[in-house]
């Protein structure tokens, strides 16, 4: 029996950078993340006011869409693996 990992073919338009090189993802460049950024105290505020406890968004999302915006930035700290 072969154990050994099938590989899938690169994707169409895949690059590929030089054995040891590094490039961020930058994910502030990203749609998403602005929109996350820009938004997400608007639309909290937005959710308490139109919700009949004024609660706004559950805990649970905001902890994840704040998580969203801090995951890739540097200046949050880094990982090494090997």
């Amino acid at each position: 029996m072969d154990l050994a990992p099938a590989h899938a073919a690169p994707r169409a338009g895949a690059t590929f950078l030089p054995s040891g090189s590094y490039r961020r993802r930058e994910p502030e460049a990203s749609l998403l993340y602005r929109l996350v950024a820009e938004e997400l105290d608007g639309l909290e505020s937005d959710l308490a006011a139109a919700s009949p406890y004024g609660s706004g968004l559950p805990r649970h999302v905001r902890k994840e869409l704040e998580a969203f915006l801090v995951c890739g930035r540097l200046e949050r700290g880094t990982t090494v693996t090997y």
